[in-house]
């Protein structure tokens, strides 16, 4: 398995960062979960 090369985002909610590619977009916004939008 490779190592993630991912770009980290922070959640526009909780700040929480996480990978890019497990972000949820939502009206231009970033969000680690759906209990964050």
């Amino acid at each position: 398995m490779q190592p993630s090369t991912d770009k980290m985002v922070a959640c526009h909610a909780c700040k929480m960062h996480i990978p890019e590619n497990e972000a949820i977009m939502h009206d231009g916004r970033i969000y680690c979960s759906k209990e964050c939008l």
